[in-house]
């Protein structure tokens, strides 16, 4: 019953465990838009850590190798959850250890469309409650080739 849900709930505290994995800046060591691949790998980071039951060590997903190998996304200038999904689903991906996070990937200047159609409230409560956290896009952004 999705109106049964807690009106908060935080993977940070669950009866005193913390389910997520560190915090990222994508901005170090230089600018880099790659919100994106942080947000992707950042969720399923957290949600390793969950199916795990937090047990140690974190299994910390790189970002860097979306940056770099994703051909359907423009690194450093952007990308759509979405997609990264599917590109990890088609070609796996390590773990930080082996590909360390550089802010730096492939440009290819080509302007991008992102959209996303965001599900109810409740379905969202529903799906961060009982899978964990989850990556999305909330609103559309049009950048242009001159950007």
């Amino acid at each position: 019953d999705l109106k049964a849900l807690p009106s908060y709930y935080w993977w940070g505290n669950v009866s005193g465990t913390n389910y997520l994995t560190f915090q990222r800046n994508q901005h170090i060591p230089v600018y880099c838009g790659s919100c994106w691949a942080f947000a992707v790998t950042s969720a399923l980071s957290d949600r390793i850590k969950i199916m795990r039951k937090a047990a140690w060590p974190d299994v910390n997903l790189a970002p860097q190798v979306l940056i770099s190998c994703n051909n359907g996304a423009e690194g450093c200038n952007g990308g759509d959850p979405r997609q990264a999904y599917e590109w990890i689903h088609q070609n796996n991906i390590t773990d930080e250890t082996c590909s360390p996070y550089q802010a730096y990937g492939h440009t290819n200047g080509i302007g991008v469309l992102h959209k996303s159609s965001v599900g109810t409230v409740l379905r969202l409560k529903d799906v961060m409650l009982n899978r964990g956290p989850r990556s999305s896009v909330l609103g559309n952004m049009e950048r242009s080739k001159d950007n």
